[in-house]
């Protein structure tokens, strides 16, 4: 009994996942990443579980956290190197760059504790 109300509870959050995505149907959702639309459909509404690594998967497509899908935890933030090397492109190095250069200049300006 416990494992069904765990599904359902997982559904709910995928559900919600899905409708803050801007996604208004569960197929649609679907179709657009190429699951398929039955499997989805039981995802989401508990009829079947869902594992970890479908969970990053739909975290992936809905802009969360696989965490919060399976437990609904939010993890803990990811330090500004994890942030900055998770942007798109060279935008990441160059970023990272700069903000390790101006880290260096700030140690260079405040004095020692």
């Amino acid at each position: 009994m416990a494992y069904t109300t765990a599904m359902s509870e997982k559904g709910k959050r995928l559900r919600k996942a899905r409708e803050e995505a801007g996604f208004k149907s569960a197929s649609a959702a679907a179709r657009l990443h190429g699951w398929g639309v039955s499997t989805f459909l039981a995802h989401e509404n508990g009829q079947n579980d869902y594992d970890s690594d479908q969970a990053q998967v739909y975290a992936k497509a809905f802009k969360t956290s696989a965490e919060w899908l399976l437990w609904g935890r939010q993890p803990t933030a990811p330090g500004i190197d994890q942030q900055l090397l998770e942007l798109p492109g060279d935008a990441a190095s160059k970023l990272l760059n700069e903000f390790n250069s101006m880290i260096k200049a700030a140690k260079l300006i405040l004095p020692p504790k």
